[in-house]
């Protein structure tokens, strides 16, 4: 009588570990990669709504051979659409006190200078603050805040 040995056929415990912690990598790695590329679109949105901003404002300071003297929001987007023909809002853009991540993407900040010119923030999801978006000419003097 001989005895007939069968192999039965599986995976063992280890070899199903190394799968769950491979897979475990793989979505980690996907997860951090995922929120690089979304900081970085919104912080291109944010940045983008900033230049918007400053476009208007120069088109204004280019018509007028000046900044807008205005010391309200309201007064400055009526300056701004009369000067430049296009309102800050008709972009959906706000203007607001606190430029903060949750409205950043098209939220800006106005301070305006005492010599000309104004300083635009805008949320720069990068280093998570809120940013002088360097490219408007702020000219040098203090500078207050519209709202």
């Amino acid at each position: 009588m001989t005895l007939k040995q069968t192999k039965e056929r599986g995976f063992t415990i280890v070899e199903l570990l190394i799968v769950i912690v491979v897979i475990a990598i793989l979505a980690a790695i996907t997860i951090v990669a995922y929120n690089g590329v979304q900081q970085r679109a919104n912080n291109a949105a944010s940045s983008s709504a900033a230049n918007t901003v400053m476009k208007k404002i120069e088109a204004a300071n280019a018509i007028n051979t000046g900044y807008p003297a205005d010391t309200t929001v309201a007064a400055y987007t009526a300056t701004l659409a009369a000067d430049s023909t296009t309102t800050l809002t008709g972009t959906n853009i706000a203007i607001v006190t606190a430029v903060t991540a949750a409205n950043g993407k098209t939220s800006v900040k106005i301070d305006r200078c005492s010599t000309g010119g104004a300083k635009v923030f805008f949320w720069d999801y990068q280093t998570s603050l809120a940013t002088i978006t360097p490219l408007l000419v702020g000219n040098t003097g203090t500078c207050t805040a519209l709202l």
